[in-house]
């Protein structure tokens, strides 16, 4: 009883330690999409898409199709 109590522990940990990897990994790509965002946003000609701007704006709470914030929690 007590050794699966143990083997049952060991396997939560295992399986919290491989959660918070893909945060990690997760983090990592979210930092790499904001820098090839603001890499491209300089060279895009916001007036030409200004309404589909706006319609894409109406969907999108708290910030803007410009500002983009990629989430990963």
């Amino acid at each position: 009883m007590k050794q699966d109590k143990q083997v049952t522990l060991s396997l939560e940990q295992q399986h919290i330690k491989h959660v918070k990897s893909y945060y990690r990994t997760l983090a990592e790509i979210n930092l790499c999409l904001g820098n090839i965002h603001r890499n491209i946003e300089r060279r895009i000609q916001k007036q030409k898409y200004r309404y589909a701007t706006e319609y894409v704006n109406q969907y999108i709470s708290y910030t803007s199709v410009w500002n983009i914030k990629f989430v990963y929690n």
